[in-house]
């Protein structure tokens, strides 16, 4: 097995518009709630200006199909939270970062164990601020989110 082309960042602090689903699919949901946000502000066709990051709230837990799932969106300092939708600061921190083209899904959990297992064997430790998953679609115009997906996982790590 190859070494994964894993790359360290500083990300640095993010103002973000989050948006919450739960059950069996909420990555479907939490996207559906960003996209109706996006369409009814007239922000569709910028969205890719804008970074979107995705992870877990809670996560799996053993016994139950259900499940979290949080998505961020970069805005400006000023926007204000409304429905279903809230605002925060994220401080950032040090990630060791791997991409992921995504297919059909299958290969994420890979992904992400192959991140785990290269940080179990490098000098760094593993932190406690948020994992995240950098969403980038190449799909233009009339849907920005179609195209091939390809996820950037961010393990969080210090020295």
């Amino acid at each position: 097995m190859s070494t994964p082309d894993v790359k360290i960042i500083e990300l640095e602090p993010l103002h973000i518009a989050g948006f919450h689903s739960f059950g069996t699919e909420p990555e479907s949901g939490a996207f559906a709630k960003l996209k109706a946000w996006l369409t009814k502000h007239d922000r569709m066709a910028t969205v890719h200006e804008q970074r979107i990051f995705g992870f877990n709230n809670p996560s799996p837990s053993t016994g139950s199909p259900n499940y979290g799932y949080e998505v961020w969106i970069t805005v400006e300092p000023e926007l204000e939270a409304e429905d279903e939708m809230e605002v925060k600061d994220f401080e950032g921190g040090l990630y060791a970062i791997l991409a992921c083209q995504v297919e059909s899904g299958e290969e994420i959990p890979d992904h992400w164990q192959q991140l785990l297992n290269w940080l179990a064997a490098s000098p760094y430790n593993q932190a406690t601020h948020q994992w995240l998953e950098e969403h980038h679609w190449s799909g233009e115009g009339e849907d920005p989110f179609g195209g091939q997906l390809t996820l950037d996982l961010y393990a969080p790590v210090s020295k």
